[in-house]
């Protein structure tokens, strides 16, 4: 059985937290994340020990802001230990948002993430053959 979102009527799987349309919360009201979001603050405002939300409705996903600051890392330094993980964090976040389990508007910061990671590792692979090509050519061209 499909859950139809209150905003679009777009039918998503049952197991969908979020509509694959319009990436609007498939909760059983049409704003029961942001009640769920209010009613912690709330409770926070009074003192009262609660779960924070791991992401407001609709906000992009805390992985895909993670896979696309390792892919920024990557750039930087320590090309294979942030870039590596940048691919593994953005693949897995790009399967959660086609799924329907994360927000769509982390979708850009996926596949940067993603991306981004795996043409760090290729120019890393490119530099280092450059490299090893130019110490090769400068050992024979030695006396």
């Amino acid at each position: 059985m499909s859950k139809p979102c209150q905003n679009c009527r777009q039918p998503n799987p049952p197991e969908a937290v979020f509509c694959f349309n319009c990436a609007s919360p498939l909760s059983g009201e049409q704003n029961g994340g942001g009640r769920q979001f209010n009613q912690q603050w709330n409770q926070r405002q009074a003192g009262q020990n609660f779960a924070q939300p791991a992401a407001l409705p609709g906000a992009a996903s805390r992985r895909a802001i993670i896979a696309a600051v390792l892919a920024f890392a990557g750039m930087i330094c320590c090309i294979p230990l942030t870039s590596i993980p940048a691919i593994i964090v953005g693949r897995m976040e790009i399967n959660a948002i086609k799924q329907g389990q994360s927000p769509l508007n982390g979708m850009k910061l996926a596949q940067v993430g993603f991306w981004g990671g795996i043409i760090v590792i290729l120019l890393q692979i490119v530099g280092f053959l450059f490299w090893l090509l130019l110490s090769m050519v400068s050992a024979v061209l030695e006396p």
